[in-house]
């Protein structure tokens, strides 16, 4: 009854397998960036060698980022705060 876009903004989206300037630029034009979060397909998909695991993101600046890389889904799930990845 509100139309799609308004049930669209309500979800959340994560990076996986896209996480490059196009997919999040477009991601940005339904959501905010507080509904972007970290997402990856490991280990289904090869991480990289690289320290960055998600160097495509390398446009946002470092606010942005944190927030994407983790400030988001702790305030989504809040016990991840703190949480050992192993």
């Amino acid at each position: 009854p509100r139309g799609l876009l308004h049930y669209l903004r309500q979800q959340y989206y994560d990076t996986a397998q896209s996480g490059n300037q196009p997919a999040i630029t477009a991601a940005r034009e339904v959501v905010a960036l507080d509904h972007i979060v970290f997402g990856t397909d490991w280990p289904y998909a090869a991480m990289t060698d690289e320290a960055d695991p998600a160097p495509g993101l390398g446009f946002l600046d470092a606010d942005q980022r944190a927030a994407i890389d983790g400030r988001n889904a702790t305030a989504l799930v809040p016990r991840l705060l703190g949480a050992e990845v192993s």
